[in-house]
């Protein structure tokens, strides 16, 4: 006969029935926590760098964690308030965005890639502000069906149109999120209805002004038409930018040297007919650095439109590209080994990339 344990009468549950973790109670119970539109979540708490946020570990091991914002707990006590090393119990609410380490929502969309009816959903009912902005940042990378395509350029548009001039950076952030989705199923005849945005009396925020003249041209990359003459409404609003943005104090402002070569960028490739004379301008400009950046990006884009159209097709918009934009620098490779400290000018272009990323 193997071993048995002796056992303790003194603590023994023999014969007891036995009894509920009070916490399983506390969530089951119908009307609970769970009625109320809370959530109860368990973990080790620590400080979140997310601003506004507290972070819970799942384990001790460190691996999983969730960034609560910190408006959403409602209440906080220990498992065992005896041991100062038992799990933490928070009381959250049911709606807030809490993240995981792989910075998905998880109490959003669990069983797989969200759906674009999902999305759709819950831009036409947002329960909370914060929730109407994640669906807008996940709609972007969310692929929608064409008979859907109306319905979200509208929810989008009204979203933009009321926080357009919003200082709140989260709303920016869903703008920004929301205008590259709406441009980018825009069909490329249809690009005039971005020209609101760029009118100077909308006052449009520079962060979202570059989004939408990057876009634009991404658009006309992409689709590249054979006729513009239906966006010609682009032409002077591109043009205004240049104008006012095309100076050494305004180039070194965040944003503005972007949205300044990608509207240099966007005009060659709707070969505005008074492009060159636009560009003389540019052929007097002292700032290097920008000159050296345009003159890169338009590279890339010839080779792009070299390499997908035809070369009748191309042939006029690789002309723009090429002459007047490219200046004659040394596009040649270096390879060198050691180190070297950055220029002024090779500061300020990775500043220049990182602007017009950042958003994204």
């Amino acid at each position: 006969m193997s071993p048995t344990r002796p056992v303790n009468k003194q603590n023994s549950q023999l014969g007891r029935k036995p009894t509920s973790h009070p916490l399983v109670e506390a969530v089951l119970d119908p009307n609970g926590l769970a009625s109320q539109g809370i959530l109860l979540l368990t973990g080790y708490l620590g400080p979140s760098p997310k601003s506004g946020h507290s972070r819970l570990y799942r384990d001790l091991s460190f691996a999983t964690f969730s960034d609560i914002p910190d408006t959403g707990i409602v209440g906080a006590f220990r498992e065992s308030p005896e041991d100062e090393f038992s799990l933490n119990c928070l009381y959250v609410k049911a709606d807030s965005i809490i993240f995981t380490n792989s910075d998905d929502p998880i109490n959003e969309m669990e069983q797989g890639p969200p759906k674009s009816a999902e999305i759709l959903q819950a831009l036409k009912s947002p329960t909370s502000p914060e929730r109407h902005r994640q669906s807008i940042c996940i709609a972007e990378s969310v692929l929608f069906d064409e008979s859907e395509i109306d319905e979200l350029a509208a929810y989008l548009n009204k979203y933009i149109n009321s926080k357009i001039n919003s200082e709140n950076k989260d709303e920016i952030v869903a703008v920004a999120s929301a205008l590259r989705k709406v441009i980018a199923v825009l069909p490329v005849t249809e690009l005039p209805r971005c020209a609101e945005w760029l009118k100077a009396e909308k006052q449009t925020p520079p962060p979202l002004e570059m989004e939408v003249v990057k876009m634009i041209t991404r658009k006309l990359q992409a689709a590249l038409p054979e006729e513009t003459s239906q966006l010609r409404v682009l032409n002077p609003l591109l043009i205004d930018l240049i104008q006012d943005y095309l100076n050494p104090r305004t180039l070194y402002k965040r944003y503005f040297g972007v949205t300044t070569g990608q509207a240099f960028l966007a005009l060659a490739l709707l070969r505005h007919e008074g492009f060159p004379h636009i560009v003389e301008r540019l052929q007097r400009l002292t700032v290097r650095w920008f000159r050296t950046s345009l003159r890169r990006q338009a590279r890339v884009i010839q080779l792009d439109l070299a390499a997908r159209f035809t070369e009748t097709r191309s042939r006029e918009a690789i002309t723009h590209m090429g002459p007047p934009l490219s200046d004659g620098g040394d596009s040649r490779q270096v390879d060198c080994v050691g180190s070297l400290p950055l220029t002024a000018d090779e500061v300020q272009e990775i500043r220049m990339f990182i602007d017009e990323l950042e958003q994204e």
